[in-house]
């Protein structure tokens, strides 16, 4: 049974023929708080209605309606401003025509969906009456000038950001003294009128303008002026109407209705009828998830400060992406026509989502996609935390899920699952206290915490009291345990990945170790603390066949632990020429010279467009999921039913020096080898024809910390490799995986095994596994 999705252009087409709601509830008021905001709205309308029919020659006579004149006449001499002073009606006025420019405004933001810069737009209105329309206007156009012409000088020059709009404030209001002090040789009363043009008001409206262009560029920049001065047009115009001002000075508790009105569209108007127009006006994205067009909102959310927490728990994350090369991402986006803005992955994280990425106003798809660079605050398993936010609030974002990120981010498990999946690993165990046995490892040896990236802790030990030191420097300030495994003599490769269906490998890496005393990246190497760094070598020269098992290997990893959209594997080649996973990065670094970026340029993409294209194959994968959802199937399932993948994933066009990987469940080391019954087999290599491959893994709950038999150290359950396990059943036998149900079409034969039950490997340099006493081990299919 094969279903074709309805492809992303008809689902938009479908949905611009459904009807437009006028009347959208959002359940943010319970029934009480409706009911006393309406009876806001009606008590004043009741007040207004009494006090008109108190008018003389309104009403006629008799005993009600005398008390209703009563009443109207109290209100009237409570109420009404209109015997004041008339050089102190203006003031009145505009201050209870606040209320109702915030209305306004209000309506165009919520209920049309046209952005302004702020409020602005009131304080322009108040600004026209003080040096008149012309004045004003000018000087606006000239600030504007002054922001596009001089704003990239500025940047050269590395002002921040408070010093930029300090400037063009300046030099704004230096056209102010300009006009001036040329008002008495030009004789022009609108000269001297700029002068009367508030100083806060062009202070607020510069700062609006400069950072609407730091962030969105000088077109949006330039849509936003517009719309806000137009809306202050408007305001302005309102203000200028006798009967409006009369209406407001006579009747000053409509007040309280326009306070009511703004909190009653809010619930119930929130419509953005004109959003798309909106964002095709300021040259930005329409913000739909599953739109027929490219472009996006896009938040990149990462962790530079660690302020905005409760209270401090747990280990503090070590890690953050540089300033740097967070702006590079940010140019690369919005030079691929998205929109972007970033967002601090912390507390504020969500009411700042809600309003720069809000769901379609009468679909309630996703608005855009999170480009997740957060590697967290504090905590275990801190790379998980956006993400389970991000999943909570239903909103679409890039790189693994919650799952995928702890299986990497933990070693153990990550090692786990390799071996589970017969994807080779160095022998290795965890130790918790530097006196903890290390069973059969041999030295030297590589130490790493348990639960870090970046090298963060690494050490090469080459005796036991190297050992007991590595491992004491990592429990204590790290507060984990010690991945202790077999240090793999010989080159490493980095393995770089994109996308998901199929699983696509960029030219592979090499970091060139030659002359190096040191044969291992360390956190230094990674963030160019000091002299002597390893080369990086693209693409890697290696012989076609080894270089295809590097692949396969990379993809099978990135299966194995669950990984989406982007991310990279490192792998060392032995020197006997066995590849071994060393650790796989859920969130591959996009550093300008990291190798992930490095494999891109060599794949032919430039840096615009591999970040781009990171957005989009985290797209194409939320498309799917989205024809399951309308399918009524689980997305895994979809994604073997599903016939026409074009309109699913809409695979972008790979270059053609893109190195393409089988996506495979297991190694397939590409070699003639023998079973365990002694016949001769080759492992065999999925093409591209082959149809979406569903697999599934098991996942261990290890009741830590295991003791050996010989001592205190942790290690990994040895799990045979000849077990393979499917995502709709128990673990398939070995003659039930050679055979495979006829409705699968797949011929699959598991990897090379010897007598023992474990991966055939480099024999010579993986020593016999140490004897564990481990307790019972649960077991869930995913």
């Amino acid at each position: 049974m094969r279903i074709a999705s309805p492809s992303p252009q008809a689902s938009d087409d479908s949905a611009g023929a459904s009807p437009v709601r006028i009347w959208r509830p959002k359940g943010n008021l319970t029934n009480v708080q409706v009911s006393l905001l309406l009876l806001a709205v009606v008590v004043p309308f009741l007040m207004v209605t009494i006090r008109i029919l108190a008018l003389p020659g309104v009403m006629g006579s008799g005993a009600a309606l005398d008390a209703i004149r009563t009443i109207g006449s109290t209100l009237t001499e409570v109420f009404s401003l209109s015997p004041v002073l008339p050089e102190m009606r203006v003031r009145f006025f505009f201050l209870l025509f606040i209320p109702t420019c915030a209305l306004l405004a209000v309506l165009v933001r919520l209920t049309l969906g046209i952005r302004v810069l702020g409020f602005r737009s009131i304080l322009l209105a108040l600004a026209f009456h003080e040096s008149g329309m012309v004045a004003s206007l000018a000087l606006i156009g000239v600030a504007l000038c002054l922001i596009a012409v001089l704003r990239p000088h500025l940047k050269h020059m590395r002002l921040p950001y408070y010093c930029r709009v300090s400037v063009i404030l300046c030099l704004v209001t230096g056209v102010m003294v300009i006009a001036l002090l040329a008002g008495p040789w030009l004789q022009q009363e609108s000269m001297w009128s700029v002068t009367f043009f508030p100083v806060i008001v062009l202070a607020l409206l510069a700062e609006g303008i400069a950072r609407t262009v730091e962030r969105e560029g000088t077109r949006s920049a330039s849509w936003r002026t517009f719309t806000t001065v137009a809306l202050a047009f408007l305001m302005a115009s309102i203000s200028s109407i006798l009967a409006v001002r009369e209406l407001l000075l006579e009747f000053p508790e409509l007040f309280v209705v326009q306070i009511a009105a703004i909190l009653l569209v809010s619930e119930f108007f929130d419509l953005r009828l004109l959003q798309e127009w909106d964002s095709q006006r300021s040259g930005l994205a329409v913000p739909h998830l599953f739109s027929g067009r490219s472009a996006l909102k896009v938040a990149i959310v990462r962790n530079r400060s660690k302020a905005n927490v409760i209270a401090r728990l747990g280990q503090d994350c070590p890690e953050k992406y540089g300033r740097r090369s967070v702006q590079r991402i940010i140019n690369a986006l919005r030079d691929g026509g998205h929109e972007v803005r970033i967002f601090e992955g912390d507390m504020s994280l969500m009411a700042g989502l809600r309003e720069f990425i809000p769901p379609h106003s009468r679909t309630g798809q996703p608005g855009g996609i999170v480009f997740n660079l957060a590697y967290g605050i504090q905590g275990d398993a801190r790379y998980t935390h956006v993400p389970a936010m991000l999943e909570m609030a239903g909103i679409a974002y890039t790189s693994a899920n919650p799952l995928g990120h702890s299986l990497a981010l933990d070693k153990v498990v990550a090692k786990v699952l390799m071996q589970s999946a017969g994807i080779p690993t160095p022998e290795f165990c965890v130790m918790v206290d530097p006196k903890d046995d290390i069973g059969g490892l041999r030295y030297p040896l590589i130490v790493k915490p348990r639960h870090e990236s970046s090298s963060f802790g690494l050490a090469v030990v080459k005796n036991r009291r190297e050992l007991e030191k590595a491992v004491e420097d990592i429990v204590g300030p790290y507060k984990q345990g010690a991945l202790v495994e077999e240090f793999i003599e010989g080159r490493e490769v980095n393995v770089g990945l994109i996308g998901n269906n199929p699983v696509k490998c960029l030219p592979l890496v090499e970091i060139d170790f030659r002359g190096r005393e040191n044969t291992v990246l360390t956190h230094e190497d990674k963030f160019k603390t000091k002299d002597g760094e390893p080369q990086k070598i693209c693409p890697a020269p290696l012989e076609e066949g080894l270089a295809q098992r590097i692949r396969d290997i990379g993809v099978a990893c990135f299966l194995a632990c669950n990984c989406r959209d982007y991310a990279r594997v490192d792998i060392r080649i032995s020197e006997s020429g066995e590849p071994y996973v060393l650790e796989i990065n859920s969130i591959a670094t996009l550093g300008w010279t990291g190798s992930y970026v490095m494999s891109a340029a060599e794949a032919g993409y430039s840096f615009t467009e591999i970040i781009c294209r990171i957005v989009d194959v985290a797209r194409e994968r939320y498309r799917s999921e989205g024809a399951a959802q309308l399918i009524g199937l689980p997305p895994t399932v979809a994604a073997d039913l599903c016939v026409d993948e074009s309109s699913i994933h809409q695979e972008a066009e790979v270059p053609p020096t893109m190195e393409p990987a089988a996506a495979t469940p297991y190694l397939a080391t590409g070699a003639t080898q023998t079973d365990p019954a002694g016949h001769p087999r080759r492992s065999p290599r999925v093409t591209q024809s082959d149809p979406p491959l569903r697999i599934g893994f098991v996942v261990l709950s290890l009741p830590f910390p295991m003791t050996s038999s010989e001592g205190g150290g942790m290690a990994a359950p040895r799990i045979p490799v000849g077990s393979r396990f499917d995502a709709r059943g128990p673990p398939l036998h070995e003659e039930q995986w050679a055979r495979p149900p006829p409705e699968r079409r797949l011929a699959r034969e598991p990897p090379a095994c010897r007598e023992d039950g474990r991966p055939a490997t480099d024999s010579s340099r993986r020593p016999r596994a140490a004897t564990i006493s481990t307790p019972s081990v649960g077991t869930t299919f995913l």
